[in-house]
């Protein structure tokens, strides 16, 4: 019987060799999934507070004065839309400052390049427009993910002048 037992060849640490040549790539695909998943998950939350800011701005009541003085058109809007586009990100666990921008585009204003969509023009009545960068830092950094979220959101405002 020990014949036939020395007949198959010995493979003792083979399976352990193995696993070790492999570990280096199987943790490279794994972070990969990881980075690019933290990068989707937080393209989302952006997104999401980009439009939640302008909804929110663009509902805030602006009046024509308060205790007769005039209120420039956007003034109460646009610092609106970028707080509530920033603390939604601070409490999703995501904080930048200043990196949410507004703009109030009055009906048929040509005046800035924001106002003035490349291909739609502009909007035909009064809006606001916010956008949101935000600078993304992936957990290990070797799988090649953007750097740089960007989201833009246009709604017109709750009242017309």
């Amino acid at each position: 019987m020990s014949k036939h037992l020395h007949l198959i060849p010995r493979r003792r640490g083979s399976a352990a060799i193995e696993f070790a040549l492999w570990l280096p790539v199987l943790f490279f695909l794994l972070s990969a999934v990881v980075d690019w998943g933290a990068y989707w998950a937080t393209r989302v939350i952006v997104a999401r507070a980009t439009m939640d800011g302008a909804r929110m701005g663009a509902a805030r009541f602006e009046p024509d004065q308060i205790a007769g003085s005039a209120i420039a058109a956007g003034s109460l809007v646009v610092p609106e839309a970028e707080t509530r586009a920033e603390s939604l990100l601070a409490s999703a666990g995501k904080p930048c400052a200043g990196c949410a921008t507004a703009q109030y585009c009055p009906a048929n204003s040509v005046a800035s390049a924001v106002c003035d969509h490349p291909s739609l023009g502009p909007p035909p009545f009064d809006a606001l427009w916010l956008k949101v960068d935000y600078t993304f830092t992936p957990y290990f950094g070797w799988a090649s993910t953007p750097t740089l979220i960007s989201e833009e959101f246009m709604m017109a405002v709750e009242r017309q002048r």
